[in-house]
């Protein structure tokens, strides 16, 4: 949980209304009354937000990739409320990312989608360990981070998509075309 800019715009405000209770032209009552209402906002507005509901979160991926192939991904994101979230998928490390993060206005039972292009960079089983959200609360004093399932395992296998043009070859001929000798 953190404080948005507006909160901490309203304590900076607070904070400078001490200047004249210092210097003698408020009295020291006007100024905690203040700082007390916008704890009360901030608080309430802190609890509707650790109450808020995560919105559920689906990837679409197939569970195999193509290495160095450019891919689209999307993440489907569907709430019971209005809500405001940036959206991050937790891609691999070194994979190439493009599109994310985002921000999105996510409306009452209505799906969302996100589509995000990225490229596997090595071979092998990869996890996807998941989403983060940055939801914003109702009046945006807080900000939180959380992390939502699906996690996802892929595996990413060498580009064959080149060599289907050497289907009309005989296995000879394609075999000496990419260097190997049988």
């Amino acid at each position: 949980m953190r404080p948005g800019a507006l909160l901490l715009a309203l304590l900076a405000g607070w904070g400078l209304l001490g200047v004249p209770v210092v210097i003698g032209a408020w009295p020291h009552a006007v100024w905690w009354a203040i700082g007390g209402g916008v704890a009360l906002i901030a608080l309430v507005d802190l609890l509707r937000l650790r109450r808020q509901p995560s919105p559920s979160v689906h990837r679409e991926l197939p569970e195999s990739l193509a290495l160095n192939v450019e891919r689209e991904a999307t993440l489907r994101l569907e709430s019971s409320r209005h809500q405001r979230v940036e959206v991050f998928d937790l891609v691999p490390g070194g994979w190439s990312l493009q599109g994310l993060p985002r921000s999105l206005a996510l409306k009452p039972l209505v799906t969302s989608s996100v589509a995000y292009r990225l490229t596997p960079t090595a071979r092998g089983r990869f996890v996807f360990e998941g989403v983060h959200l940055r939801m914003h609360s109702a009046w945006r004093l807080w900000h939180q981070r959380r992390q939502l399932p699906p996690a996802m395992t892929v595996r990413v296998y060498p580009n064959f998509a080149p060599l289907t043009r050497f289907a009309l070859f005989s296995a000879e001929q394609a075999s000496r075309l990419v260097g190997a000798h049988l």
